[in-house]
């Protein structure tokens, strides 16, 4: 009974790790809240007040709100952009869009 429960509870992590990460790929070099994002793919995680995307073992945190759509769950992961600015992102099998905002962001390891 333990080993059901167990595996349970470690597939219930796996899908809520899955729900919360979104992987996007940039064609192009793009600048979010002030932020240069190389062209590549990036691993996004929504935290609070920001978003965290990492790539090469890099991560960057912007600032970032979130909204719900009000109109059902977006089909696949679509990016807004203004030039080479990303001004939002519709979380493709979720109802939430990132709107990044104006301030600066910070980059680490």
């Amino acid at each position: 009974m333990k080993k059901i429960a167990f595996c349970f509870i470690t597939l219930a992590l796996v899908v809520a790790q899955a729900a919360s990460s979104v992987t996007l790929h940039l064609t192009t070099p793009m600048t979010a809240a002030g932020t240069m994002l190389k062209a590549g793919e990036y691993k996004l995680q929504i935290e609070g007040n920001s978003v965290t995307l990492k790539a090469d073992g890099k991560s960057y945190t912007i600032p970032a709100t979130t909204e719900k759509s009000g109109g059902g769950k977006y089909k696949e992961t679509m990016l807004e952009s203004e030039g080479s600015t990303l001004k939002s992102i519709h979380v493709g099998g979720t109802d939430t869009t990132v709107l990044f905002s104006t301030t600066t962001a910070s980059a680490g390891k």
